[in-house]
């Protein structure tokens, strides 16, 4: 069973959040003032090896839908919004394919890319860059982490002109920072599986993914065109694909898509 931490209204809508790579639960930290805005009850599972959910070796994204159901079945949810940042986007998208009728609407979040060939470095260089920034991570005084969060929040506020007053949380960057940490709790098999996974060829499950947009499930993405993590043009690419709705901005960046689009994306869900 997954672990989970749970933000927002205890009694809003429940919307499932699949957290970014590397990441855990706490970043659901970074959209608890916005969820119980939205009213929304924000559940975020660790997935396997990060956090505090054991790791599964092996496991592909093929797997997770069963995962996904497991863990609603443990809740006692029949049917959720799933709402996805970077690295959960393909998850998300498995749960669309594979579980479309325990799924309500869906918000994609800058997504992974949704490649026509997967290149061999994105499989090669997990094992060489993960294991580093493990060491680095979990270093308790390890200053970098936080201020490389601290910074993605700065430049999201800065380049969409988001003003001071807007319900970010206040302790966004120390979130995300935490997220980052926790999610080499075990070291660095679980991010290097989690990396493996997301660059696996998933484009066969996007026809399943369409026919569930096509009998009604909502999709809508958020993008941002200086985004230097995961390509604008992919999430272009998928929008076509599913037959989804990009809302295109034209300044945001990788760390915007959560902390300032991210609210927007519960509104819908909600």
């Amino acid at each position: 069973m997954l672990h989970h931490a749970e933000y927002g209204d205890p009694a809003g809508v429940p919307v499932v959040h699949f957290h970014g790579t590397p990441g855990s639960r706490l970043e659901g930290g970074a959209l608890d003032a916005a969820a119980r805005t939205a009213g929304v009850r924000l559940i975020v599972p660790d997935r396997p090896g990060m956090g505090r959910s054991p790791h599964v070796p092996g496991r592909r994204l093929q797997d997770w839908p069963a995962t996904f159901t497991q863990l609603l079945d443990g809740l006692g949810v029949e049917r959720v919004g799933v709402l996805a940042w970077s690295g959960g986007g393909p998850y998300a998208v498995a749960v669309l394919a594979h579980a479309p009728e325990r799924v309500r609407s869906v918000g994609l979040l800058a997504p992974a890319g949704l490649l026509p060939r997967v290149p061999w470095a994105n499989r090669l260089m997990p094992h060489v860059y993960m294991p580093v920034v493990s060491l680095a991570a979990r270093a308790r005084d390890w200053g970098p982490t936080a201020a490389l969060a601290q910074y993605r929040m700065r430049r999201a506020r800065t380049r969409l002109e988001v003003p001071e007053r807007t319900p970010l949380a206040p302790s966004a960057a120390a979130v995300l920072a935490d997220s980052w940490r926790e999610g080499f709790r075990h070291g660095p098999a679980g991010p290097i599986r989690d990396e493996l996974v997301i660059n696996e060829d998933w484009g066969a499950l996007v026809p399943r993914a369409r026919a569930a947009v096509d009998q009604g499930v909502p999709v809508r993405l958020w993008h941002g065109r200086r985004d230097r993590t995961v390509a604008h043009r992919h999430s272009r690419r998928l929008a076509s694909a599913l037959g989804a709705y990009l809302v295109d901005s034209q300044e945001g960046d990788h760390a915007g898509a959560l902390l300032v689009s991210g609210p927007e994306a519960l509104a819908f869900l909600s």
